[in-house]
């Protein structure tokens, strides 16, 4: 074929193209405005203040804690007691687990091309148990990424309360000072930074439900929780020789 016949075709070719086009071609469509999100609500006004049904899950923690100096290990239980605000019953929750972050194969390291100062294990859950009255049952969470669900037996009522209790542990990772988290040496020992060093409850809300997205080093939203002197963080460090420090923190 001669280039003449060649260029011939692609004329052919592109007239009939527009053509196809031309027949479908909506310029409403092109140039309609952008959805604005969400309608409003009865729980939500169109500017985003709270509505006069407005609702707001609640979750407090009361946890204990200890590193390890000596191989950086954070050991600890918390008690999560979840409050269903919701005017729906919710039959699994969602927990965040942002240590996986550290894994080599998280998506975090994977979708920002760079990975952490140090890579660990994650988060291992030794135990989680449903509490129920003075009697607490096993339950098998399903963890995915920094992720994790725990399929309720039954569903959590509208007012009701669940609490979980979580024995854990991960290695805080050796990242640079200043980072997220992580530690560095010292003449005196190691200096932690430490951050998000608890599973924590994925946020319920009323316009997108459950939000299990996956964690990339991104600040995260966390359920409501207020001061209370019964719930409490208490984070330990047992250095091998010396003084015994403790950080004593309200949950709020």
């Amino acid at each position: 074929m001669r280039l003449r016949d060649i260029a011939r075709f692609c004329v052919v070719a592109f007239a009939c193209a527009a053509a196809a086009t031309a027949g479908t071609y909506n310029p409403r469509e092109t140039f309609a405005p952008f959805d604005t999100g969400q309608a409003p609500t009865q729980y939500r006004s169109a500017d985003g203040r709270p509505g006069p049904s407005y609702w707001q899950n609640r979750a407090d923690y009361m946890i204990k804690a200890a590193i390890d100096p000596a191989s950086h290990v954070l050991t600890g239980t918390v008690d999560i007691r979840y409050t269903n605000n919701s005017p729906l019953a919710l039959d699994v929750l969602w927990l965040n687990l942002e240590q996986n972050r550290y894994k080599p194969d998280s998506r975090g390291i994977l979708s920002g091309g760079t990975a952490p100062g140090g890579l660990t294990e994650g988060m291992s859950l030794d135990s989680v148990k449903l509490v129920q009255g003075k009697s607490a049952v096993a339950v098998q969470p399903l963890v995915s990424g920094t992720r994790a669900q725990v399929t309720l037996p039954t569903p959590l009522k509208h007012g009701g309360t669940a609490t979980l209790r979580i024995a854990y542990h991960y290695t805080v990772p050796m990242d640079p000072w200043g980072g997220r988290t992580g530690w560095l040496n010292n003449a005196k020992g190691p200096i932690y930074s430490v951050a998000q060093w608890y599973p924590r409850m994925a946020v319920y809300d009323d316009i997108r439900g459950w939000d299990p997205l996956p964690y990339l080093d991104v600040y995260a939203e966390s359920e409501f929780t207020r001061p209370d002197t019964r719930a409490y963080r208490h984070l330990e460090v047992r250095p091998s020789v010396g003084l015994r420090f403790q950080l004593l923190e309200k949950a709020g």
